[in-house]
């Protein structure tokens, strides 16, 4: 019992070490993208594909809300249930 809870949490650090370093490796990749986006004067990476996304979810719900489709449905019920949890 007690060399089973060894070897499941050696694995488990080796895992977490194994993320850490990939994340630190990744983390210092995109900083040096960044810095080569700025010399050409385009925005952050993440920043820009932030906004990408962004700008796809607010056209999506805004077709879905103004045709009554699914998602504009799922809005007028939580906003329905809303209004009357504060009844």
């Amino acid at each position: 019992m007690i060399t089973r809870g060894i070897v499941f949490g050696a694995i488990g650090f080796a895992i977490a070490y194994y993320l850490e370093r990939q994340l630190a490796s990744g983390v210092s990749d995109m900083r040096r993208y960044d810095r080569l986006r700025a010399m050409s004067g385009e925005q952050p990476f993440l920043k820009e594909q932030f906004g990408h996304v962004a700008g796809v979810l607010t056209s999506m719900l805004g077709q879905q809300t103004s045709s009554k489709g699914f998602l504009g449905s799922i809005a007028a019920d939580i906003v329905r249930y809303a209004k009357l949890t504060t009844m």
